[in-house]
């Protein structure tokens, strides 16, 4: 069967050719976009062929058509009007109309400049790199000069078409043969949907690739020392699990989660083991509140539950301290504790009037000047707190504390004149003065 070969309109052609270059141009922007911005991984050479492949080469293989050409209303053909085939595309596509060169000289020169500006990492062996360079700029320029036969040829043939003997001539319509029966029709319809459904398939596979492949190359193997970083934290999970109130173990886990990045769940271990301890407390408390209320003078119950109580309630923890003193109120000793106990906890006045009182029950009691004095300061009574400190003194010489205490008024207030000594002395009890 004798079939018109005619070239197409060289218009038609350039216009078609025009379009399909765009087309490819935006298909290969994504593919190096894409992997570029959310895994930092540049391809351009997979990008293009991939393009190149998917729009033009699958495409003209099946339905000898790329989109440019069926708007344009022109189709490849090979010899006796018969597609051509794959390889021979493939052929034509990638050296004959130079798109392989020009991807490795885009490749190239973008990676060139995108490490002179220090915006990325550009590698390959140096004899390597200026070989293939120069062959692929001969190649692009004898592709473009090839194209131009086609102005020279009755046929419109440019070298691509005689690499991959081909012709590019006007679209014709793919119909069914005229006398064909219904069996032949479906058979045609088959036909056309199983090209179709290859096309889409080789499509998919070519997408997947071409956003596969980046995401592989950045997917990182586990090393023999993240292995053992792993295993470790199975390990320290397990003991954790167990007990997850050990402190060791569960700041161990922790710091494990933060160095390998997984802060979330570093997060979640510190919230658990603080859980546990809060757990652990709630339950102590409970027992030693209940062993309390049954025995409030026992020292060492009082004591076990001032502890729980003074980092979590401290009105609480005073409402304890209170309740003990008044099972000790005749011992001075605990009093001033108390009184102690109350100024570093943020009462510096109930500080005051309980050693005011002890000091009243218990003039004789040692260091209750002393105490006092530090009350007075705490609560900027300095000139009482000054007097306080010598009567301190005058009892005990050896007293550091109102020793220190008498000395920093002095510079403040000025010393105390021996007049005012003298009077503070005959205040005090006669067997204090001796």
């Amino acid at each position: 069967m004798n079939v018109d070969l005619t070239a197409a309109p060289l218009n038609r052609r350039v216009l078609s050719g025009a379009f399909d270059l765009v087309a490819v141009g935006l298909v290969s922007l994504g593919y190096f976009l894409v992997p570029a911005l959310s895994l930092g991984l540049v391809l351009p050479m997979w990008g293009v062929l991939l393009a190149v492949i998917g729009y033009s080469v699958v495409p003209l293989a099946v339905f000898r058509q790329t989109l440019g050409m069926r708007l344009f209303g022109t189709e490849l053909v090979g010899q006796g009007g018969h597609p051509v085939s794959l390889p021979d595309v493939l052929f034509r596509e990638l050296l004959g109309r130079g798109l392989f060169p020009a991807a490795f000289l885009f490749t190239a020169v973008a990676g060139v400049v995108a490490q002179a500006l220090h915006l990325a990492a550009f590698g390959m062996p140096s004899g390597f790199f200026e070989l293939f360079f120069v062959l692929c700029g001969v190649a692009l320029a004898l592709a473009v000069l090839g194209q131009l036969l086609a102005l020279n040829r009755a046929d419109g043939r440019t070298v691509a078409d005689l690499m991959a003997r081909s012709w590019v001539v006007p679209a014709r319509k793919r119909l069914p043969p005229p006398d064909a029966d219904a069996d032949d029709l479906a058979d045609f319809k088959a036909t056309h949907r199983r090209r179709v459904r290859g096309v889409v398939i080789a499509e998919l596979v070519m997408f997947t690739v071409a956003f596969g492949l980046p995401w592989l190359l950045t997917t990182r193997t586990e090393s023999s020392g993240q292995r053992s970083e792993r295993l470790l934290r199975g390990k320290l999970e397990a003991q954790f699990k167990r007990d997850p109130r050990d402190e060791q173990v569960a700041n161990e886990l922790e710091r494990a989660y933060q160095y390998a990045g997984d802060y979330e769940r570093a997060g979640a271990i510190a919230e658990q083991h603080q859980a546990a301890l809060d757990e652990v407390h709630r339950q102590a408390l409970a027992s030693t509140q209940q062993a309390f209320e049954v025995a409030p003078g026992d020292e060492q119950t009082f004591l076990k539950l001032l502890k729980l109580l003074q980092d979590t309630d401290v009105p609480a923890a005073k409402a304890a301290y209170a309740r003990f003193i008044a099972e000790h109120h005749a011992e001075s000793a605990y009093r001033a504790g108390y009184a102690d106990w109350l100024q570093s906890n943020g009462f510096p006045e109930d500080a005051l009037s309980q050693m005011r009182a002890v000091l009243a029950d218990d003039p004789d009691f040692p260091g209750v000047h002393t105490f006092l004095g530090d009350a007075l300061v705490a609560t900027g009574h300095l000139d009482e707190a000054h007097d306080e400190y010598a009567r301190a003194v005058m009892l005990d010489p050896d007293d550091d504390d109102a020793l220190n205490g008498q000395a920093e008024l002095d510079q403040k207030l000025g010393p105390l004149s021996p007049r005012q000594l003298s009077e503070l002395k005959k205040s005090m009890k006669p067997a204090a003065a001796k």
